[in-house]
């Protein structure tokens, strides 16, 4: 089988000059600064190849929370295939979000945060309690962490996460 790769479009990406990222505006001088970096790590040959050089400012914490929120919504798609509904309040969301140790690397820890602080921990319940289709989740969070409302309709239960 023959594959054309004439229309293709590869996107590449670096953190090849983020230290001069750190200003909340793109001037001149610091996209010359980064490109400065690049053309020190990338041999002058392959930069020719590349049809252009686009430089991205870091995610805010708005843009975070945002990303955030779609990631949580591919977490309650996950819920609804089980005739479940999943509820994470703006408290536990913010809780969340304090868990990135490292914003600079963008919105890839927050896949970790849900995996290890929401995610697990509803496998587990999962695992150990017959959560009945309708069961409404609810994320809250709490002192020590996340805490997790189960209710089926007939009886609730508060798990800390």
């Amino acid at each position: 089988r023959v594959v054309s790769f004439a229309e293709t479009v590869i996107i590449m990406t670096s953190n090849l000059g983020a230290e001069y990222l750190e200003t909340v505006e793109m001037t001149d001088t610091v996209r010359e600064l980064v490109m400065l970096r690049v053309r020190e790590f990338f041999r002058p040959e392959f930069i020719n190849r590349l049809d252009e050089v686009v430089i991205f400012l870091p995610l805010t914490g708005e843009q975070l929370g945002q990303i955030l929120g779609l990631m949580l919504k591919k977490e309650g798609k996950l819920l609804e295939a089980r005739s479940m509904t999943l509820q994470v309040s703006d408290a536990a969301q913010t809780w969340l979000l304090a868990q990135n140790d490292h914003p600079e690397w963008g919105a890839r820890p927050l896949r970790r945060i849900i995996q290890r602080y929401l995610r697990e921990p509803l496998a587990d319940r999962m695992l150990v309690a017959d959560l009945v289709p309708g069961t409404a989740v609810t994320v809250d969070a709490g002192e020590s962490g996340l805490t997790f409302n189960f209710a089926d309709g007939s009886s609730t239960m508060t798990a800390a996460g």
